[in-house]
Formats: structure tokens, C-alpha cells, sequence
């Protein structure tokens, strides 16, 4: 690993499309109601159907607060890319002067 470098530029690249998989997460989101709500429709209200529904709606609530998680996830995951990108530049910047410095100290 002597030759790691972090690239600020291609780790900026990446958040564009964080948001593109957020928006899109998003979206599937919106309609977890209306999921529920077919689930709930699709039991039907017999004995049977109350069964079926009080096993499968509590699994399917815990599937949309998950698809709601990675949402989230991934839209922190932009507002962490870009900031590591700006951290990754600043320090770039200082490094560069620090050599600087030094070498016109050293001259």
C-alpha cells in the first residue's frame, strides 16, 4: 500500500450518484402504504385470511422501515463523500504548502 493515494476528485464523482440510488430508493418508497394496504386487501377477512394477515403485515412493515433505512443510508452516504472529497483537497493543499515550506527552508 505504498502507493494508496485517495483521489478527492473520483470520490466526488461518486456522490451524484449516491443520490441518483437515494432518489430512486425514494421513490420506492412513497408507496409502502399502498403496498400495506394490498397485503391487508389481499388477506380477506375470514379466519384464515386474519391469520395470514397477522403473520405477513408485521414482516412486510419491517421490510418497508428497512427500504426507508437504506434510504437514508444512502443519502448520507452523498453528504459523506462529498465532505471526505473537501476534506481530501484541504489537506492536499496544506501537504503541498507544508512541502513547500520545507523545501524553500531546506534551500
Amino acid at each position: 500500500m505504498s502507493n494508496y493515494r485517495a483521489d478527492p476528485a473520483a470520490i466526488a464523482a461518486l456522490g451524484p450518484y449516491y443520490e441518483k440510488i437515494a432518489a430512486y430508493l425514494r421513490t420506492l418508497s412513497d408507496y409502502g402504504d399502498e403496498r400495506l394496504a394490498l397485503i391487508i386487501d389481499a388477506c380477506g377477512d375470514d379466519d384464515m385470511g386474519k391469520q395470514i394477515q397477522a403473520n405477513l403485515v408485521s414482516v412486510a412493515k419491517r421490510v418497508e422501515e428497512a427500504i426507508l433505512s437504506i434510504v437514508f443510508l444512502v443519502e448520507n452516504q452523498t453528504n459523506v463523500s462529498t465532505a471526505l472529497a473537501n476534506k481530501l483537497n484541504v489537506t492536499e493543499v496544506q501537504n503541498a504548502n507544508y512541502v513547500q515550506t520545507h523545501a524553500n527552508r531546506v534551500s
